[in-house]
This record gives C-alpha cells, sequence and structure tokens, in this order.
C-alpha cells in the first residue's frame, strides 16, 4: 500500500446530541464511524450501508484509501462507547475536490439497526458510480455488443451499449482485464438514447461487486 498517510492523530469520538444508536454529525444527520487502516483511524460520516456494504464520506485533507485497502470499522453507539470493529475491505473511490466517497466490502453482516439506506431510495444494495468498459453476450441468441457499466451494486448493473436488446432477455457481461467467469442476469429495462442504449440489468447472483477487481 502506498504510504500516503499523514494524519496527526485518530479525531476524538464526538459526545452524542441527541438519544439516537448512532452518533449524528449535525450539519448532515448521518451516522459517523470510525476507520482504522494501516495503523491510522479516522472518523467517517456513512452515507449509505446495506448489509456487508458500506458507503462513507470523508472531507480533504484526508486523503483517499486505496482501493484494497483493509480496513476495520467500528460503528459510533452513544457515550458508552464503540461497538465491536468489523473487518472490511475497499473496493471503490470516487476522489471529489473537498470529499472522498469510500465503498467498503465488509466481512460480516451489519447489524440491521445500522444500516442506512439513501432517503426515498427502495434498493436492497449500494450503487456505486463507474466506466467498466466490456462486452455483452446475449447467449440465446448468440449476439454480442461492446458496452460500458455505468453503475454496479451488489444485484445489478447500469449497461450503455450500441446495442438494443429487449427486456426480459439473458445476458452475460465480462470486462477488460477479468480473469474469472463473467457476471449474468435479465435485461429488465431500456432506455433508447441517441448515442447508444441504456440497460438496467438483474443479476442472477449477487456478485456484482466483483467488476471492481478486488478480491475479499
Amino acid at each position: 500500500m502506498r504510504n500516503s498517510f499523514k494524519f496527526e492523530a485518530a479525531q476524538e469520538v464526538r459526545p452524542a446530541r441527541r438519544q439516537s444508536l448512532l452518533l449524528r454529525d449535525p450539519e448532515t444527520v448521518e451516522p459517523l464511524v470510525m476507520v482504522s487502516a494501516s495503523g491510522i483511524r479516522f472518523e467517517a460520516r456513512v452515507s449509505e450501508a446495506s448489509r456487508q456494504e458500506l458507503l462513507i464520506i470523508t472531507k480533504k485533507p484526508l486523503p483517499a484509501l486505496p482501493k484494497a485497502q483493509r480496513v476495520d470499522v467500528a460503528f459510533q453507539r452513544d457515550l458508552q462507547g464503540m461497538l465491536g470493529a468489523i473487518p472490511g475491505i475497499v473496493h471503490w473511490v470516487y476522489d471529489l475536490p473537498n470529499e472522498t466517497h469510500t465503498g467498503i466490502l465488509l466481512s460480516s453482516p451489519i447489524p440491521e439497526q445500522y444500516q442506512v439506506s439513501h432517503p426515498s431510495c427502495v434498493r436492497t444494495s449500494i450503487r456505486y458510480k463507474a466506466k467498466i468498459a466490456g462486452q455483452l453476450y446475449f447467449p440465446d441468441s448468440a449476439k454480442s455488443s461492446p458496452a460500458t457499466v455505468l453503475n454496479y451494486s451488489r444485484d445489478g448493473l447500469c449497461i450503455k451499449t450500441p446495442f438494443s436488446p429487449t427486456p426480459g432477455v439473458v445476458f452475460q457481461f465480462a470486462w477488460e482485464g477479468n480473469c474469472s467467469k463473467p457476471v449474468e442476469g435479465l435485461i429488465r429495462w431500456v432506455t433508447m438514447q441517441p448515442d447508444g442504449t441504456i440497460c438496467g440489468c438483474e443479476l442472477s447472483e449477487p456478485n456484482g461487486l466483483s467488476l471492481s477487481g478486488v478480491t475479499p
């Protein structure tokens, strides 16, 4: 791992401002966690938390964690302290000028009371922006087309392709640099655009995070 961490010290756990299962950032009302990586500890806001996935936000000047970085995540409870840390691995990083969004795959499920959904969202898994080039195959018709994954989740993909498939057909997607088997599932919806077709895809197995290239 790159030796890019230059924090002076771990931030102290903030005192609870009101009774809740998690400490909350007063500006965002988002829960907070304490992340440990290579002996360094820092506080992060939780944007979403679902099953064994965690999407956190850190403010600059904290540097971005690299993909494949091993971490331990402790959920803050109240003034009594922390819950036991859950090991995990970074699989997705979205670096912005003032903050960094980081996707972490945890080794065990997050307790239900600590799961956080995006407002007004009915999805059961977190969606991650991407730009992953590959090839889309349709086994039933033996057709194929170049395609790019625009976002992925544990259970599905959003794919852009010049070919316009029929909703309900079986697909396989193999991406560049992938040495394992492709992901597969069903095309659920199709939206035509001037420069191609956007396809919403449901995976037959919950293995969408494999597109990150990070092995748990």
